[in-house]
């Protein structure tokens, strides 16, 4: 018995350096082949960002982490984007400054009911710069595009609610004064519509409560001045016989109306008349000028508003203007 003991242990003593390198050999062996056996898969994965309430991101920052899946093919091939979760939990800070946590990576679903898979996230940890978290009332301005057609315009807008509650850091928030909303197209209306439109701020790091607002707008047309000048006075009954002097000949009209109208009138449109009355040769009337115009328009301005008429005078008069 005794030779036996002595010749296992003269065994294991006999060279044993050389022994426990080819038992190191084969454990690294071992560990080498399972891992060069793994397969490696890569998911996009949402990152959740956790903060006090007192507290918010003041920079933009990702919403998605890379995330490395390494183990058996069977395993991690069947995993998808929803069988893991992404953490950041700045919950723990409570001033404004720099701030690095580590992303941690949970998996779930099915995910969870496999032990044997390594997961590694790109990046590793995350860091952001919190601010004091800020809260107030902003006003909405609609964000018009196009125009309306030709000849009308926008009269009123109305927004309701006229204003919202935004948050975000203290730096951003008290120095916004007002959201614009989604644009609106204004491109064919010729009459007053209504619309939901969604308001939204231009910096990321402003949220809103409720961005959903009516926006009501009154489309009218468009009314516009015109001038016609010079135009001829006319005279209306003159007498058959003798010689009539006018002063002045010609005279302006400003007209007011649908510019659609206006514009599309020319000066045969619009005229000027005198009734005259009884005449006695060589004394002077003065009589009222009447400006003749189209229908669904408004007289904003003639003159001259009266002329002087003569009835009888000679050729040799120099005086006046002469029909």
């Amino acid at each position: 018995m005794k030779n036996k003991n002595h010749r296992f242990f003269s065994f294991i003593s006999n060279e044993w350096h050389l022994k426990v390198a080819a038992l190191v050999c084969a454990v690294f062996t071992y560990f080498f082949y399972d891992m060069i056996s793994l397969e490696e898969r890569y998911l996009t994965i949402p990152l959740e960002i956790k903060m006090s309430e007192t507290m918010v991101p003041s920079e933009a920052y990702p919403d998605v982490v890379k995330l490395t899946v390494r183990g058996k093919g069977e395993d991690i091939y069947l995993f998808s984007d929803d069988d893991f979760r992404a953490t950041a939990d700045f919950s723990g800070y409570g001033e404004p400054g720099r701030c690095v946590v580590p992303i941690a990576v949970k998996p779930h679903r099915s995910a969870a009911l496999v032990s044997d898979v390594q997961i590694e996230p790109t990046p590793k940890v995350m860091n952001l710069t919190l601010d004091w978290k800020m809260t107030r009332q902003a006003d909405v301005v609609p964000n018009f595009v196009g125009f309306p057609v030709s000849g009308y315009e926008i009269a009123e807008v109305q927004v309701i609610p006229p204003s919202v509650e935004i948050s975000g850091p203290e730096s951003v928030v008290s120095l916004v004064e007002s959201v614009s909303t989604v644009p609106i197209p204004l491109d064919g209306y010729d009459s007053s519509f209504s619309v939901l439109a969604e308001a939204a701020s231009d910096d990321k790091s402003v949220t809103l409560k409720s961005s959903l607002v009516r926006v009501n707008v009154t489309v009218s047309e468009v009314f516009s001045e015109k001038d016609f000048s010079p135009l001829p006075i006319e005279l209306v009954n003159p007498p058959e016989k003798g010689v009539l002097k006018i002063t002045p000949q010609t005279g302006s009209v400003r007209l007011s109306g649908r510019q659609l109208l206006i514009d599309s009138l020319d000066a045969s449109a619009v005229s000027m008349r005198v009734e005259l009355p009884r005449l006695q040769k060589g004394k002077p009337v003065t009589v009222p000028v009447v400006p003749i115009v189209p229908d669904e328009t408004v007289v904003a301005e003639w003159s001259p508003k009266e002329v002087t008429v003569t009835y009888g005078e000679t050729d040799n008069d120099d005086s006046g203007d002469r029909l």
